[in-house]
């Protein structure tokens, strides 16, 4: 209970809404480029809860830099659409800042 008033007062369902959406946005992206699991729904499904994973993450970094409603929505939409590649980048960043720590 507690957890989904914090979801819903920091709009991080929101979020993860919108960035599902960038995840339809990205499967047909990449279901055009391959076109061997075009139509395949665990393909779907990759993208969407990928999507949604990385706006998720992203609006819990926009509640800590204290940005507003629509701008944590905007950036959720585009971690959505950018998919895995987020996470990506956002993995080698942490590794970069706990191996300057541990120096």
């Amino acid at each position: 209970m507690l957890l989904m008033k914090f979801l819903s007062e920091h709009h991080l369902l929101d979020a993860m809404i919108v960035a599902s959406a960038g995840g339809v946005v990205n499967y047909f992206i990449h279901g055009e480029l391959i076109k061997e699991n075009k139509g395949k729904l665990s393909f779907f499904l990759k993208h969407i809860f990928i999507s949604m994973f990385t706006g998720f993450v992203v609006g819990l970094l926009c509640i800590d830099f204290n940005m507003t409603t629509s701008q944590t929505l905007f950036f959720s939409a585009i971690a959505g659409t950018s998919g895995s590649e987020v996470v990506v980048v956002l993995q080698q960043k942490i590794s970069e800042w706990l191996k300057s720590k541990t120096v």
